[in-house]
Formats: C-alpha cells, structure tokens, sequence
C-alpha cells in the first residue's frame, strides 16, 4: 500500500497485484482513503475596529469642558480606547469650520460601547450637560 504523507491531504490505495496477494487470489474492492488534518490552532474570526468620533458644534463653557476631559480620557483608556486624533480639523471642507473633534479606536464595537457606557465615563459624562453641543458616533470599521 502506497501513501502520500505530505502537507496535503492523505490518499491511500492498492493496485491490483496487492490485492490479489490480500485474499490469496480472490477479488476485492480497493476504497480510497481521505485524511484531512485538523488544525492544531483555533481559527480566529478577525473583528472589525471599532471607532468613537465625536464632533463639538460648540463649547459654552470651556472650563466644565476640561473637567471633563480630566475624566473621561482616563474612562476611555481604561476602556481599551486609544485616541488617534484630538483638536479642530486641520482642514474643512464641508460643514462647520474650526469644529473639535475626537476620533478614538477601538479593537472592536462592542469594546467601544461597553466603554461609552461605563460607570468611570458616564460620570465624566454629567459635567458636559448644557456645557456642549456635540453628536458622538461608534461606528465599525472596515475589514
């Protein structure tokens, strides 16, 4: 009997003359024989990022503003946030101008949300009522 070990699947069969010799003459029914390795590593289903943008239409007082910030950057990081950009736009091109925003990445949107809604950031987030206009948005990054 012939086998191929290699990487690929396994394939085992016999020719004729092994199996005349098998049944001491009589006829028998080679089957093929298919092997599949199994993976010796989980396989991984890759997640997509998770990204938090908020945009400041206005600041009504700057001073609550810091406050904030003093606790809601240590909440986000905490929370697996990493802030990539933080200030006005350096350009705009549509919509309002000198506008702050904050993009924060995330390694997925659940850690993003669980981070928004974390006791730690919506105590940060009671210092901002009626200090700012802003929108925030979790958004799911691509591939």
């Amino acid at each position: 009997m012939r086998a191929n070990n290699a990487v690929q699947p396994t394939f085992a069969s016999a020719n004729a003359a092994e199996l005349n010799t098998l049944g001491g003459g009589s006829r028998h029914v080679a089957h093929a024989v298919h092997v599949v390795p199994i993976p010796t590593q989980p396989i991984l289903k890759h997640m997509a990022k998770g990204y938090w943008i908020t945009f400041y239409h206005s600041v009504r007082d700057p001073a609550r503003l810091a406050e904030y910030g003093a606790l809601a950057v240590p909440a986000i990081e905490a929370g697996g946030g990493r802030f990539l950009s933080r200030g006005p736009a350096a350009r705009t091109f549509e919509g309002a101008e000198k506008q702050r925003t904050v993009l924060v990445e995330f390694d997925s949107v659940a850690r993003a949300v669980q981070a928004y809604q974390s006791p730690q950031y919506q105590a940060a987030l009671v210092l901002l009522k009626g200090a700012v206009e802003r929108d925030v948005r979790i958004v799911e990054g691509v591939g």
